[in-house]
This record gives structure tokens, sequence and C-alpha cells, in this order.
């Protein structure tokens, strides 16, 4: 009887507050819910393909001794926050860490799709997913629908967590993320960034000439979702889950498609571009100019996938990863 009067009492909190329904499907991010891996939603990151089939071996750990953190040159960063950040997730934190990749998802993604990842990079470098607003823990707070206003909040609210080497990573909408973070602490004259690896995205100066959507009224908008062939019928005929997501999904495509690019001079920081073989949305000839961006190394790589390689073909593009992560870590060395 007890429980019964609970799990009544529960009913009618949840029919109050659409947020705690959804809540209870799941741990599973909103990218789980709403996957468009076509033309247009391949451009803007929209999805979570399914679990690569292939397991990915943790990094060996027994061939690097974890070093104490490098000093930092620069300027000291805000101190930490007291409560923990709702921005940012670490994975598996690592205190002794020599070098932070913060890694900002594709649009409709959250912080979760980089957690596996933790184990499987280098033990010197500490992995620090970005939860932006409107997904996930955060589902209830607006999302950030233009670059220019998320940029800034990103600068400030990551500051105190860019206390050691760093370098940035995003996939798709990501990249754009980190490309134009860079570019901010660049300006303001923050030091710390010590490498720009973006993934899946068009060089920024390249125009983007689809038609948007991110402003189409209701019924065509989940048109589109249909013909993305991505999102489940059932989810896009459940009201509850869609009154939740479509904000978000908007606002991530107006993020993308509003976008307008600003010369500035290149980063002088190493940049590395990553492509998919596959990608039909984002071929390599977008992806190579990339090296525009930057007066320092670059490195354009190819992974044997689609749009999103970096979950198809994760074991592939980690082993591409780490790579270069030691090679970071291996300058830190000689620079420290």
């Amino acid at each position: 009887m007890r429980a019964r009067r609970a799990g009544t009492r529960r009913a009618r909190h949840d029919a109050a507050n659409p947020h705690r329904r959804l809540a209870r499907r799941g741990p599973a991010p909103l990218g789980s819910v709403v996957c468009c891996p076509t033309a247009r939603a391949a451009r803007l990151g929209v999805s979570a393909p399914n679990t690569p089939k292939t397991a990915v071996r943790p990094f060996d750990r027994t061939s690097t001794t974890p070093s104490p953190a490098s000093p930092v040159t620069h300027s000291s960063p805000p101190p930490r926050p007291d409560r923990p950040s709702p921005w940012v997730v670490f994975p598996r934190p690592n205190p002794g860490a020599r070098l932070r990749l913060f890694c900002f998802p594709f649009a409709g993604g959250g912080a979760s799709i980089f957690a596996p990842w933790a184990r499987l990079l280098p033990p010197e470098v500490e992995l620090v997913a970005v939860q932006l607003p409107g997904r996930e823990s955060r589902l209830s707070e607006p999302a950030f629908s233009d670059i220019d206003a998320l940029t800034p909040r990103l600068g400030a609210e990551l500051a105190p967590f860019m206390d050691r080497p760093f370098a940035l990573f995003g996939h798709s909408n990501g990249g754009l993320m980190a490309f134009e973070l860079a570019r901010l602490l660049r300006r303001e004259g923050r030091r710390g960034l010590v490498h720009l690896f973006v993934s899946a995205r068009p060089a920024p100066q390249l125009p983007l000439t689809d038609p948007p959507l991110h402003a189409l009224p209701h019924d065509q908008f989940l048109d589109a979702l249909r013909r993305f062939n991505g999102t489940p019928e059932e989810v896009l005929q459940n009201p509850e889950i869609m009154e939740l997501i479509v904000p978000m999904l908007r606002a991530d495509f107006s993020l993308g498609e509003t976008y307008r690019y600003t010369p500035e001079a290149p980063l002088a920081v190493p940049l590395s571009a990553y492509g998919g073989v596959r990608d039909l949305e984002v071929p390599p000839h977008q992806v190579e100019p990339w090296r525009e961006q930057t007066s320092a190394a670059f490195q354009l790589r190819m992974i044997g996938g689609d749009h999103f390689f970096i979950v198809g073909e994760r074991e592939k593009f980690l082993r591409e990863l780490n790579l270069e992560l030691r090679g970071v870590l291996a300058r830190l060395v000689v620079h420290a």
C-alpha cells in the first residue's frame, strides 16, 4: 500500500514536470534518441550512431609513468570553483595529468559520448568532457543557438580548469566551438593551449550554402528530421519527448547554420584536422583547408569511416589521436 501511494505521488510529480518523466527513462544521452546521419545532419553532427562493433583496448599504462603537472608559465587562471561545475565532466579524474584534453560534442550530443575515451588515452592526459546546456544533466536549461554568445561563456566557465597545458578537441559543431574558443583565448592573451584538434567539420573560412532549417515551422522541422531517416518514428510521434528535444535541436542547428567567419591571423599552435573517408558531406577537400588556420604544424588525418567515425571507427580514431597526444606530451617535456 505504501509503495502504491509513493508511486501515485511520483506519477503526479512527473505529470507536472516533463523533465522528470524523461529523466526516468534512464541516463542515455539525447543523442541516443536523435540520430540524423544524412547530409544536413551529418554537416551539423546531429547523431549518436550505434556502439562500435570492435572493442577498444585500454591504453598501455605500464609503458609510461604518470608525471606531476608541468609548471605553467602564464598568468594563473581563476581558482577552481568550490562546487562541481555543470560545464565539465571528468570521467576519470587524474590529478597528476600533465595535459588536459577538453572535448566538445557534435550537435545533439552531450558529454557522455566522450566518457569511454578516458581510460583509453595516455596516462598523462586527463579528459574533460564539456557539457553544454540543453542536454543530459542540463536538459532543463536553454541551449545556446549562437556561437558568438557561447564562446565567451565557454572561455569564462572553462578558465578555472586551464591551470596546466591543455588541448581542445571538437567534432563537427564541436570543432567550431573549439576553434572559436582558441581564437578567443588568443585575443584575451591567455596561454596554455598547446594543440587544437578538429574533426568532421569544414574549414571555417569555407561558405556553408545549405538552406537553414532551424527556423522552420514545427511540422516542417519534424518532416526534415524524418527525411534524415535517423530519428525513430516512435520518438517523432511522442509529444513529451519532442517537447524537450526540439528546442535543443533547433538551437544546435542554428549554431552551425548562422555562423559567420571573421578573418583573423592564423593560430600559432599546431592544428590537426580529422575527416572520414566515407563522409560524403564533409569530404577531404573541405577538411584540408584547415591548414590555413595555423602558422604552426598541420596534420590532416583521414579515418576509414563516415561522418561519425569517432564512434563507428573509434579504435582506429583513438589510435591516431593517442599517437598525436604522445607527440604533444613529448613537446611539453622539451619545453619544460
